[in-house]
């Protein structure tokens, strides 16, 4: 697993696999911090079935 970098300690101490990156275990999605948030969204969607796909805009509907 992956934590905050602050708690790698801890996280070592508790038995875990302390990886720098994200990392998905089971149902289990970790990253460190914001910067990994684009590759755990992936990650977690990606634990979910769900594709995300970004089409042509659509503006709204009084625009």
């Amino acid at each position: 697993m992956t934590s905050y970098p602050a708690v790698r300690a801890e996280c070592e101490a508790a038995g875990c696999s302390w990886v720098d990156g994200v990392v998905r275990d089971g149902n289990l999605v970790t990253g460190q911090a914001w910067p990994d948030h684009p590759e755990w969204l992936a990650a977690f969607m990606t634990l979910l079935g769900d594709e995300v796909s970004h089409g042509e805009p659509v503006a709204a509907a009084g625009d």
